[in-house]
């Protein structure tokens, strides 16, 4: 009898033996029944049986590397994740799911090595593929488990990034009104830090967006406007000059440099690359920065 026929024979038997660890594992106060706790375990055993049956044993004393055939690789691959989904809207953390599927080889190869001859050809061989069909279960679902708390991680701040603008705003709106009061000097001199930090949280919960947007895959948004580069690298300038009073910025600007820009997206990109410039050199130490066009 085959390590698949096997598993066919006796399914009753390795799910129930299964469910009895799987029981210890879940998580505490999850509401976890018996029937949710089963789901997808027959379709992991049969993704099991069917990769047994499309792999050839080794024949006896023969050495080698057997490789899981592709179509063996899908079926396990999409047990695996449809089962580690459920599980992680069970709240199941990762060392739990690989738990499981522990127990599940266990339960297997307990059964195995309890019905079937130890010396019987091949019986080390069968053995081995169960190993490797379950090895690439637990690989498929850490897999599964790493993109899915990282798309959590990323929809978070970009929740988080939402939320944050709000009250932002009412304080920016409410800062730009006592602005416009005729406040004393003294007061004006309070008032215009809390405006300039209300701008820099603006564009720091942007930058969040951004890059939460660029991890999901949905791109930047773009609001390109006629503006001369020459003009914005003048003023990115001038910001890290006056930040880094030690090193002296120059740019040199050639040719028509007006185009259809992102003006805010080119002027981050161009701050960060003279900040990055300013890090990275001597002390005292000229920058140039040379703007030209490219003949097309």
């Amino acid at each position: 009898m085959t390590p698949a026929e096997f598993i066919r024979s006796n399914r009753a038997d390795v799910v129930g033996n299964w469910k009895q660890s799987a029981l210890t594992l879940r998580p505490i106060d999850s509401g976890t029944t018996d029937l949710v706790l089963a789901d997808h375990i027959e379709d992991l055993i049969d993704a099991i049986a069917r990769e047994l049956d499309s792999t050839t044993p080794l024949e006896a004393g023969a050495v080698g590397i057997r490789s899981i055939s592709p179509p063996g690789l899908v079926l396990l691959d999409a047990a695996a994740r449809i089962h580690t989904t459920g599980r992680m809207q069970g709240g199941y953390q990762l060392q739990q799911i690989v738990a499981e599927y522990r127990a599940l080889r266990a339960s297997m190869v307990r059964m195995w090595r309890n019905s079937i001859d130890p010396s019987a050809p091949n019986s080390i061989d069968m053995l081995e593929r169960l190993n490797d069909a379950i090895d690439q279960i637990v690989q498929a679902s850490v897999s599964v488990y790493a993109t899915e708390v990282e798309r959590s991680r990323e929809l978070l701040l970009g929740t988080l990034g939402h939320d944050l603008r709000n009250p932002l705003n009412a304080i920016s709106m409410r800062a730009a009104l006592l602005a416009r009061m005729g406040l004393s000097k003294e007061a004006q001199d309070v008032l215009d830090p809390i405006r300039s930090a209300s701008t820099r949280m603006g564009q720091l919960i942007g930058d969040i967006l951004d890059i939460t947007r660029v991890r999901l895959g949905s791109g930047l948004d773009l609001n390109r406007v006629n503006a001369n580069l020459g003009t914005l690298c003048a003023q990115s300038m001038e910001e890290v000059q006056s930040a880094n009073a030690c090193n002296l910025v120059r740019v040199h600007a050639t040719g028509d440099l007006r185009g259809f820009w992102d003006t805010t997206r080119i002027y981050q990109a161009l701050t960060n690359l003279l900040g990055n410039a300013i890090q990275h050199v001597m002390p005292n130490a000229p920058i140039t920065f040379n703007l030209d066009v490219l003949e097309s």
